[in-house]
């Protein structure tokens, strides 16, 4: 089976809804052999062959596990991304042949008709750029017909604490306060595709590191215009399909950049039509769930007769 630790109960992200995805639609038979565990361990199972399915980036506490051949307790190591898979390698000396990657799959997106005046879209935690955004957006308003639509709350993990104060945050007043800004706070996922399916531009000045980005895969199957920079893994997710600019550790010249590349998606949108079209058809062509799915089947029928190791035990 695989395990959801405590920490994850409460939380419904990208990784949440990955996880109960692929739990329904694996074969509960091949599924009885695994025992797979997500990111935080307890005890672990002698009698099944065990698999550490790995969602956070390396220099994480929960991680720390695998140091001094930690690894080796586990069968083999799956990653949602080959950044993440390097990143992992280089920290803990966890050698090719431990690891595999599989992405996250997505339902396509049903498209809607889009308005013509252009919406952009933000669907993260604050803390991965909208100050960023909310400054930029503040900044060009006057000059394009645009609105914004922001999906962000810490309570989509239940950090509830975190989302209380961020509510008493002036970039929360700001946006509240904005003509042109839906503050729409926690969306659920069916919601969240549909306010996809009307936006134009996914903008995500992201300066958090990524091991994957279901919602930029999202806003591409949107027909979404994306804009974000080459930061940890999202030139992978993109696939050259985004408007991508380089990423600065400085907030003040990142802000410059995104602000210049987010102008020329805004002013040359209508010229990307067939490029969008294209785009979503990628997407969908290898990230679709009846495409990754049978990636999951084959993998684990290749090692479902290894033999389990000896029993270990974490606390």
């Amino acid at each position: 089976m695989i395990e959801f630790d405590d920490f994850s109960k409460p939380a419904m992200g990208g990784t949440e809804i990955i996880k109960y995805e692929l739990q329904e639609r694996l074969p509960q038979e091949l599924l009885s052999k695994f025992q797979i565990i997500c990111d935080r361990i307890t005890t672990l199972d002698s009698s099944k062959i065990r698999l550490f399915w790995v969602h956070n980036t390396a220099d994480q506490v929960d991680t720390r596990h695998l140091a001094n051949r930690g690894w080796e307790k586990f069968h083999k190591i799956i990653f949602i991304s080959h950044y993440q898979k390097e990143d992992y390698q280089r920290t803990y000396g966890i050698p090719p042949s431990h690891c595999v990657v599989i992405p996250y799959g997505i339902h396509p997106v049903q498209v809607q008709e889009k308005s013509k005046d252009l919406q952009l879209i933000y669907c993260s935690t604050p803390h991965r750029g909208l100050s960023l955004l909310v400054d930029v957006f503040e900044e060009i308003t006057d000059d394009y017909e645009i609105s914004l639509r922001v999906h962000s709350s810490y309570s989509i993990y239940g950090w509830n604490e975190r989302q209380q104060e961020f509510e008493k945050s002036s970039l929360y007043a700001r946006m509240n306060q904005h003509p042109r800004i839906q503050n729409l706070g926690f969306t659920k996922h069916d919601e969240l595709l549909k306010s996809f399916s009307q936006s134009h531009i996914f903008a995500y000045p992201c300066v958090y590191k990524e091991t994957f980005c279901l919602s930029l895969l999202e806003a591409l199957s949107s027909k979404c215009l994306a804009v974000h920079p080459d930061y940890s893994c999202l030139p992978e997710t993109a696939s050259n399909w985004s408007l991508m600019y380089s990423y600065h550790e400085n907030p003040i010249e990142h802000k410059k950049v995104f602000k210049n590349t987010l102008i020329r998606a805004i002013e040359n949108y209508s010229s990307y039509e067939t490029h969008l079209n294209k785009q979503k058809d990628y997407v969908d062509s290898f990230y679709d769930w009846n495409v990754i799915i049978p990636k999951w089947i084959s993998f684990l029928e290749s090692i479902q007769d290894t033999k389990p190791k000896p029993r270990f035990q974490y606390f």
